[in-house]
């Protein structure tokens, strides 16, 4: 049964990580191609994935802190050396593409490894959220998610500002527990659920799930884009009121906290289709993609990188109408290749190991 609640959240992480990379390649024709359905399929695409990869980060938030075992500080510890070694290969790449040494600045996150920094600022609130009620800490979460868009702050630094916009779905992971949610979950598919005296059977909730990924896509299709970038913005953490305000003067100011709010609503109900939308049993390759997730997610960058370097899709996009569907498949295509590889990840258990045992005793090395 535990092996197949872990199978459950590796398939919802596959299915998150092939949006993250694939996203990544579609993003960067948006600024090639005037197309609309790439801008649609791009903004789509970055309006939850995030969110709901924190939220299922935050679902096994009991590993680093729990009332009863403590703090583990080595899970913080881990992030961090990852976060480090991403920027550290990121400058190393970007250096030799650009032929010189380029600036460096461990404190400004602003692409791919802001991910591995919130982990562990996210960690850190732990401690003092597990010690309120649910309901308070989630009210307090969404209060400083608010205000984290209050000031002009630089949205780079230190991640602060993607913390803070993601605060809520981390805590509300951190509050269901992967435990429970994965008891519910296959209660459903077993038995359906009961609304309003009423059997429901799964394939319903199964349906209303699948409508309402689509029901986004098409919104997106028809909204303007301007409304449309203003969600994008407030998913990625990139939404300070003062900007918006500035493009939009004859908006009341408070309306932009109350977007941030319907936001954080329009996440918990797409952030529910995708779980219930996510395969249960194992699932082979599918499966297996979402134990590596990490290796992914950092291998990946590292080759997009450099394939923005050989200007690949600024060459090709302009010549083939279909170069959008061949990114995705490019996408598809690197997922898979970067996740059959099992050393990374012994190499990060590995580490972790190592950084409990000097988090405890202080020596590095292994008692004999």
């Amino acid at each position: 049964m535990a092996k197949e609640r872990i199978s459950y959240f590796d398939n919802i992480k596959a299915l998150l990580i092939l949006l993250v990379v694939v996203g990544h390649f579609v993003n960067g024709l948006t600024s090639i191609t005037d197309s609309h359905a790439v801008k649609v399929l791009a903004d789509w695409i970055y309006t939850f994935h995030m969110p709901v990869f924190i939220f299922v980060s935050g679902l096994f938030g009991a590993h680093v802190y729990s009332k009863e075992k403590g703090f583990a500080v080595e899970n913080v510890m881990l992030y961090v050396v990852l976060y480090l070694v991403f920027i550290m290969l990121s400058w190393v790449e970007h250096s030799l593409m650009a032929g010189e040494v380029t600036s460096f600045n461990p404190f400004y996150a602003s692409a791919a490894p802001w991910y591995l920094l919130a982990l562990a600022l996210l960690s850190l609130t732990l401690p003092v959220f597990a010690r309120m009620k649910p309901v308070w800490g989630l009210l307090l979460a969404v209060v400083l998610s608010v205000a984290n868009g209050a000031w002009n702050q630089d949205v780079n630094f230190l991640a602060v500002s993607r913390t803070l916009t993601y605060l809520p779905a981390y805590l509300l992971g951190y509050y269901i527990g992967g435990g429970v949610l994965g008891t519910w979950v296959r209660n459903v598919r077993e038995h359906g659920f009961t609304f309003g005296g009423l059997q429901v059977p799964f394939r319903a909730l199964y349906g209303a799930a699948a409508l309402v990924l689509v029901g986004l896509l098409c919104a997106y299709y028809v909204l303007p884009d301007s409304y449309v970038t203003l969600i994008r913005h407030y998913s990625t953490g990139i939404h300070v009121f003062p900007e918006f305000a500035d493009k939009a003067p004859a908006v009341p100011y408070l309306v932009w906290p109350l977007l941030r709010i319907a936001h954080c609503v329009l996440m918990l109900v797409v952030g529910w289709a995708v779980i219930v939308l996510a395969p249960y049993k194992n699932c082979g390759y599918l499966t297996t993609i979402g134990e590596r997730t990490l290796q992914v997610y950092i291998g990946h960058m590292l080759v997009y990188y450099f394939y923005n370097h050989l200007q690949i899709s600024d060459i090709f996009c302009p010549m083939f109408g279909w170069w959008p569907l061949a990114c995705i498949a490019i996408g598809v295509a690197l997922t898979c290749l970067l996740a059959t590889f099992p050393q990374p990840n012994r190499w990060v258990r590995s580490l972790k190991g190592w950084l409990k045992r000097i988090s405890v005793s202080g020596d590095p090395m292994p008692s004999k």
